[in-house]
């Protein structure tokens, strides 16, 4: 059985695995120009997991799509920006290149497990394809190894199972096996696009307990895409959160979640049941809806339902720079008076969690 020696490498201690920086997408249809992804910068680095997240609709999953080159385009385009994985920058290779490296050196999770399984196709020929098509192993190497992933992400009775179709899996044990076949062959990155959203609570828990406990194993860096607050709290190092296309606030998963410097952060912890009742606040849920990605209101993204918003708000875009201690960023005019009149960090620790 393969086995992988612990990572002991602190995390942050090398430079980033992925790097993107300025990314800018847009859907062109019907006359219309869709503003998707609007200059962005991320990264991550080995060992390290960050969490993407934001409200449907703030461009997680589209940005991920861009760097992967899975953006359906038409009508989608990458119109500006880097990606550098490993010091290469993924929009200068050619297609196939950067299959290959997708495919090998970056692993993913998809959010439905049985639309990215093929139902036609039995769960161990899928698995041994992976071997087969990037390590070049023969049918009986595949299949043994193939058998191996499977048991190390939990499946029982994998001699038997091995031969079973997706659909005589359970939700959870089918995104078991979208999690081996994105690990299965050692990729130095791993992006999960909403890995637990159709599952239970209990399941939920065991499938973040599992990822925790391979990137441990294999020191890889994790980007975990997600609109919930509580699954971010749960596993991530560092937190990135997006708004309509843009990135308003990052920082490590304490320091944002103990004292938020942007309102909108600020407005999806106090939607929490749990971290409301901390604080001894009424549940308050941010007003109004995302705005049109094709007609982004001037100034800040934000501004027609923050309840902090000024004139500047409306004719002045924020941009993301150091905040407060300098251990996060922050896309607001009026960051370090949030974070003035903000619980801290020690008061709150914990209730995030």
């Amino acid at each position: 059985m393969t086995r992988w020696k612990e990572f002991d490498v602190k995390r942050g201690s090398s430079g980033p695995l992925l790097q993107v920086q300025g990314l800018e997408v847009e859907f062109r249809t019907g006359g219309r120009v869709v503003h998707a992804v609007n200059g962005i910068d991320i990264d991550v680095r080995r060992g390290e997991t960050v969490a993407v997240l934001g409200e449907s609709g703030s461009g997680k999953s589209i940005t991920f799509e861009a760097i992967l080159g899975t953006l359906d385009s038409p009508p989608g385009h990458v119109t500006g920006g880097r990606a550098e994985f490993e010091g290469q920058n993924l929009f200068d290779l050619s297609p196939r290149r950067r299959r290959a490296i997708c495919g090998d050196r970056i692993g993913m999770i998809f959010q439905d497990p049985l639309s990215a399984l093929n139902p036609v196709y039995t769960v161990g020929w899928q698995m041994a394809e992976m071997y087969r098509v990037h390590r070049h192993l023969g049918r009986a190497e595949a299949r043994r190894q193939s058998m191996d992933m499977l048991a190390r992400v939990g499946i029982p009775d994998v001699q038997r199972r091995i031969d079973n179709y997706p659909h005589e899996f359970s939700g959870g044990m089918r995104q078991r096996l979208v999690i081996a076949m994105a690990l299965a062959v050692d990729p130095a990155l791993v992006i999960a696009d909403e890995p637990t959203t159709a599952l239970d609570v209990t399941v939920e828990a065991q499938i973040l307990a599992l990822l925790r406990d391979l990137q441990r194993e294999r020191g890889m860096g994790l980007i975990l895409i997600t609109h919930s607050m509580a699954v971010a709290a749960e596993i991530a190092d560092r937190i990135c959160v997006m708004y309509a296309g843009q990135v308003v606030e990052r920082g490590d998963v304490r320091t944002l979640f103990g004292s938020p410097a942007h309102p909108y952060t600020a407005g999806l912890l106090h939607s929490l049941p749990g971290v409301a009742a901390a604080r001894h606040r009424r549940l308050t849920p941010i007003p109004g809806q995302p705005p049109d990605l094709a007609h982004i209101p001037p100034g800040c993204p934000f501004h027609p339902r923050c309840p902090r918003a000024e004139a500047r708000c409306r004719a002045e875009p924020p941009a993301l720079r150091p905040v407060g201690d300098g251990q996060r960023e922050a896309a607001c005019h009026f960051a370090e008076e949030l974070l003035a009149a903000a619980p801290t960090a020690q008061q709150d620790e914990g209730h995030a969690r």
